[in-house]
């Protein structure tokens, strides 16, 4: 039953997925995250998050916005999770 459900969000996600590449969206990449709009397009969400939350984003947070490599797990998490 827990597989179902995993499945049925992993579609969903799919479709999500799928739904913003035909509207033009595209993933971004490393390149991309050194691009001058990018930094200034976080810089703006720091400002919001400061203004709306009250606190600036985590140091997760931060790195998963502004990391030029995915986040790292480890492996007991990874075990934990499979």
């Amino acid at each position: 039953m827990v597989a179902r459900r995993r499945k049925r969000h992993l579609t969903e996600e799919e479709e999500v997925i799928q739904f913003l590449r035909k509207e033009g969206f595209k993933e971004i990449t490393k390149k991309d995250k050194k691009e001058l709009w990018y930094q200034e397009h976080l810089r703006q969400l720091e400002r919001w998050r400061k203004e709306e939350v009250g606190k600036p984003f985590s140091v997760r947070e931060r790195k998963a916005l502004y990391g030029s490599k995915p986040p790292a797990t480890s492996k007991a998490k990874a075990k934990h999770h499979a």
